[in-house]
């Protein structure tokens, strides 16, 4: 039984390390406008690239298939070409990218938790 519990410990462990959010700086939010350039509707993680006026691609990763299923979305619930805006905690190391927080799509619609 021992075994078990540590071996559960260990699994528990490596599931947290995988999904850690160190990479993100949670403490700040960003607003990202632009157009999406590509939406990736894959596993582990789903991911939207927005391309800004300024020409700045920023690619922004969210959470898996299932996880998005079950909260409504579709593969087709962004679509490349549409103007977007995503809110997102930012990388810690500067580079224009993030994760998913929200997003305002240019018909009105939300998804997530866009403020």
């Amino acid at each position: 039984m021992k075994r078990v519990l540590l071996a559960a410990a260990g699994a528990w462990g490596l599931a947290q390390a995988h999904h850690s959010f160190g990479m993100y700086d949670e403490s700040k939010i960003v607003m990202v406008s632009g157009t999406v350039a590509e939406f990736r509707w894959t596993n582990p993680h789903v991911v939207i690239v927005v391309e800004t006026a300024a020409g700045v691609s920023w690619t922004i990763e969210n959470t898996s298939t299932g996880n998005l299923k079950r909260m409504g979305w579709t593969r087709h619930s962004v679509v490349a070409g549409e103007t977007v805006t995503v809110e997102l905690a930012p990388l810690r190391d500067g580079s224009h990218g993030g994760s998913f927080l929200g997003a305002k799509l240019s018909d009105g619609k939300v998804l997530g938790e866009f403020q």
